[in-house]
């Protein structure tokens, strides 16, 4: 009996440091405050003026206006998943732009329209990996 007892005090005595640790422990935390809204990109072309496009800011709500000699509005674009490349389906093409310098970087040519038939009417963007295209620079 006595075993037993001793063996009740200890498993308590053992419970009751565990609890103080955690109260202290608990006491100091302040806990995660709010952060900053991260100011996040989204970009979309005038739906008149199709060499007009625009990036707004989430963050502050601030719109910049910017002008490709590409029209746009009939197949919207995308952005890759890095943020750093936007894609217009631009009639016959394909034309990859720059979100740094909002800069041409290049453009493909293609006849997706005769392959299906008919116009696309949107613009996806798959994520990186092995099978992605990818734009290589030629060697000069």
């Amino acid at each position: 009996m006595n075993r037993i007892l001793l063996q009740i005090g200890v498993i308590a005595v053992v419970c009751g440091i565990g609890l103080g640790v955690w109260l202290v422990g608990c006491g100091g935390d302040k806990g995660v405050g709010p952060t900053e809204p991260k100011d996040y990109y989204v970009y979309f072309a005038d739906g008149v003026d199709g060499e007009k496009y625009y990036r707004y800011h989430t963050g502050t709500g601030e719109v910049e206006t910017f002008t490709l000699p590409y029209i746009s509005w009939d197949c919207g674009l995308g952005i890759s998943p890095n943020g750093e490349t936007m894609y217009l389906k631009s009639e016959d093409r394909i034309v990859e732009v720059a979100l740094d310098s909002l800069t041409v970087m290049g453009e493909h040519h293609t006849d997706i329209k005769h392959r299906l038939g008919s116009e696309p009417v949107s613009l996806e963007v798959s994520p990186e990996s092995p099978s992605s295209a990818r734009r290589v620079e030629e060697p000069e």
